[in-house]
């Protein structure tokens, strides 16, 4: 005799947002579900990374991972990220009062082929650490850069990639003019120099425009007289794709204890570099990492494979600081 169970079809999962209600498909994100039903959000990396996209859930139980990288704070305010959240259960939804400043362009220039410099004017009380990083509101279009200026500093400074096809950067490189306004969100991140680090050596590396927040976290440390060794790595494919050379060659003059070290994949490095990818000339520079602080920015392949050769070299995990352009 053969019995047969009645199969239960699953409950569709419903989310509650500014009086509607929508269901959300099993391989849908709250962002992806809410975006298929017009309700176009704020959103940059899609990664859970930038939280441009942050949104509270009222009622209902979100998933850890997606409150990863968020205060204590914001958690106990049921702040989430709805890019990385895959609902499984109803959920009541309602927006963040994010707070945004207005600045304006005070510098526009190209300082290589594909990189522009943009200094904005500073909020008053806009506190923030040097690594950290921003948001740019375009006309609803949201994009995530990192500052590579220094508290210290009475602007903001960013390091554009201009990106074929891209709005944001195709804006921000070849439309904006000094003068014009824009709007900035309060910044976040956790890739930053902390007095702490004082007698520790310090390795930055970084990849294209991660250059920018190490920019920022070497002239945070220099600024606070940093007493141990600095090494700063600059990856690129070829040497046009290196930019800020002078700048760092004059800041290593300057202090003893800075080392700027250009290195190029394709091509031969310039004076004072190195040629190969970061991924083996950082063992071959540094026999001993145990005692350092790491910090990777860039590219997400090539920062979590550093991290990899940096871990089974002995250093901790928790002393790897990095910060993921996705």
């Amino acid at each position: 005799m053969f019995s047969f169970l009645k199969r239960t079809k699953k409950k569709a999962i419903e989310l509650h947002y500014e009086g509607e209600v929508y269901t959300c498909k099993s391989s849908e994100t709250v962002l992806d579900c809410l975006e298929r039903n017009e309700c176009h959000r704020p959103s940059s990396c899609r990664t859970g990374v930038c939280h441009s996209c942050v949104m509270r859930v009222k009622k209902g139980e979100i998933s850890s991972i997606s409150t990863d990288g968020l205060s204590a704070e914001e958690k106990a305010k049921g702040y989430f990220l709805p890019c990385v959240c895959q609902p499984k259960e109803n959920l009541h939804l309602s927006d963040v009062d994010a707070p945004t400043h207005e600045v304006d362009v005070l510098h526009h220039e190209k300082i290589n082929e594909r990189v522009w410099r943009l200094r904005l004017s500073r909020p008053d009380s806009f506190h923030y650490q040097a690594g950290q990083f921003i948001s740019v509101d375009h006309a609803g279009l949201v994009r995530s850069y990192s500052l590579a200026s220094i508290p210290s500093d009475d602007f903001l400074e960013l390091h554009i990639l201009q990106v074929p096809q891209g709005q944001m950067s195709r804006f921000l490189c070849q439309e904006i003019t000094v003068g014009h306004s824009l709007n900035i969100s309060d910044p976040v991140g956790s890739c930053f120099y902390n007095v702490a680090y004082m007698h520790q050596p310090l390795i930055l590396i970084g990849t294209g425009t991660g250059l920018a927040p190490l920019y920022g976290i070497v002239k945070d440390a220099l600024n606070q007289a940093h007493q141990a060794d600095i090494y700063l790595y600059h990856g690129s494919l070829v040497q046009k794709d290196l930019y800020l050379m002078r700048e760092l060659t004059r800041m290593m003059d300057l202090h003893d204890n800075f080392h700027y070290v250009p290195c190029v994949l394709n091509e031969e490095a310039p004076e004072g570099g190195l040629q190969g990818n970061l991924e083996a000339i950082l063992p071959q520079q540094h026999d001993d990492l145990s005692a350092s602080r790491l910090f990777i920015c860039g590219n997400p392949e090539i920062v979590q494979s550093i991290q990899n050769v940096c871990v089974a070299k002995g250093m901790p995990l928790d002393a790897i600081l990095t910060d993921v352009f996705a």
